[in-house]
């Protein structure tokens, strides 16, 4: 399972309670796995298969075996353990007729009847070879019988690595130098165990670190399913959705399909008896009129079609009263900028009130504020028709904070709002009813956290 990290999560949600924007629950799940620094990977063993996962304690990554753990620590943390010096020390004797050599990365090994030759080959193996099985790795050491090469490996044989143990503090533990990797390995298994390898039936690793993984079935699985949720995201979206609603998010579902959308205010409906200014009203109508127009087509169309002179206190003015509008909730601002504003319903409001309440049966669980009770569970269908602009992740040194409280304008918006008075707004009570066409999520404080299977749509 793939979960979004804090920071991440935190900065998409102050974007989408600064700018109000609605955003489908899918787009945002594949808005957090887009990129592996924005969710964490949440590793656990099937029941009864296998013995666990082996987590390498220096950084933190998980293999399938406790050999792989302790090799990838040998070939890279040795450091944390071992004080690393060279010394020079005498040459090999003997008669060598030939050395091995590497034949991927061209390091010479040394000739195979040498007493050191099986841990300077392991050596080498775990330090510069990687997505092979060490006997598929063998069928890559070539031998060389050329005398410049034999004096080569020699020359290269007079200076030796020997480790000094690193001892704890206050251990009282006398300095050790180890010289081969089998001492190396003893030594750790046997004193420093637990600061090497530990095994965990259940694990998370940030995404980030997925790549420093060894090849092997390990990340395979991690990256099919990977690519699989941001395809379709339905798991992702499931988990998603909780940390939403702790947020205060607000949640609609719209459309033949149900896809779901994510918008930080709660959407208000209008009734016969809802009142605005004439500047909202005619605002308000001419985008009920033209579904789906941008922003950007608004300015350009607005002024030509209803007369008033385009200068820039009437656009700024425009603007300001889309804020507003998209603010309260009478008017729903996608994320790529496009309008839908509901049509009004043909009641008053205590008209629908009255209705809801005879409808409603006695035993009927219902939310809150009298709306309909958020289902446990929806299935998510797969929608490309919104295209999502991507929020960076925050750096590792900044600071983040969700405020419940109303966040500043937006930069694609003014930041002033119209204050409404006797003569330009009256909202007319709470709308508390349910649009024919859309099924809004009512706020309730208990967490959600159970969701409902989806199937993908066919293409």
């Amino acid at each position: 399972m793939f979960v979004a990290q804090d920071k991440p999560f935190d900065m998409l949600v102050k974007a989408m309670k600064t700018t109000f924007k609605t955003y489908e629950l899918f787009e945002l799940c594949r808005i957090v796995l887009a990129k592996e620094n924005r969710f964490t990977v949440m590793l656990s063993t099937l029941p009864n298969v296998g013995s666990g996962l082996f987590i390498s304690v220096p950084d933190q990554i998980p293999f399938e075996s406790e050999e792989e753990a302790f090799n990838h620590v040998l070939a890279h943390h040795l450091d944390r353990f071992f004080e690393v010096s060279e010394v020079e020390v005498d040459p090999p004797k003997g008669n060598f007729q030939f050395v091995n050599r590497c034949q991927i990365t061209g390091d010479l090994i040394g000739p195979p009847n040498y007493h050191r030759y099986q841990d300077i080959l392991k050596d080498h193996f775990n330090r510069n070879i990687q997505g092979m099985s060490y006997d598929r790795y063998l069928e890559k050491v070539e031998s060389v019988k050329e005398p410049e090469v034999i004096q080569a490996w020699v020359d290269k044989m007079k200076v030796s690595r020997q480790y000094t143990v690193i001892a704890a503090e206050g251990s009282g533990e006398e300095p050790r130098v180890l010289h081969t990797l089998d001492e190396i390995r003893f030594f750790l298994m046997t004193n420093r165990k637990q600061q090497v390898v530990v095994q965990k039936e259940k694990w998370k690793i940030p995404g980030e670190k997925v790549e420093l993984m060894p090849q092997g079935n390990l990340r395979r699985s991690i990256e099919v399913m990977l690519e699989d949720q941001r395809r379709f995201p339905l798991d992702t979206a499931n988990h998603l959705r909780g940390r939403l609603r702790r947020c205060n998010l607000h949640f609609t579902k719209r459309g033949s399909k149900g896809i779901t959308y994510v918008c930080a205010v709660k959407r208000k409906h209008r009734y016969s008896d809802t009142v605005f200014s004439a500047s909202l009203q005619a605002l308000i109508g001419f985008v009920e009129s033209h579904p789906e127009i941008t922003q950007v087509k608004l300015l350009e169309e607005y002024f030509a079609e209803t007369g008033v002179e385009a200068t820039e206190d009437a656009k700024k003015q425009l603007l300001q009263d889309l804020r507003w509008l998209v603010s309260e909730g009478y008017v729903t601002e996608y994320a790529d900028d496009r309008l839908y504003a509901d049509k009004a319903l043909p009641m008053t409001q205590a008209e629908d009130k009255q209705r809801q309440t005879g409808n409603r049966k006695p035993d009927e669980s219902s939310g809150p504020d009298g709306g309909q009770k958020p289902e446990d569970s929806v299935s998510e269908p797969e929608s490309g028709s919104v295209s999502v602009p991507v929020i960076e992740s925050a750096d590792t040194d900044a600071t983040v904070s969700v405020a419940d409280e109303r966040p500043e304008s937006s930069a694609d918006a003014p930041s002033l709002e119209p204050v409404p008075d006797a003569e330009s707004v009256k909202e007319v009570g709470e709308v508390e009813s349910k649009d024919p066409e859309v099924v809004e999520d009512a706020t309730s404080s208990e967490e959600q956290t159970g969701e409902d299977a989806g199937t993908e749509p066919k293409s």
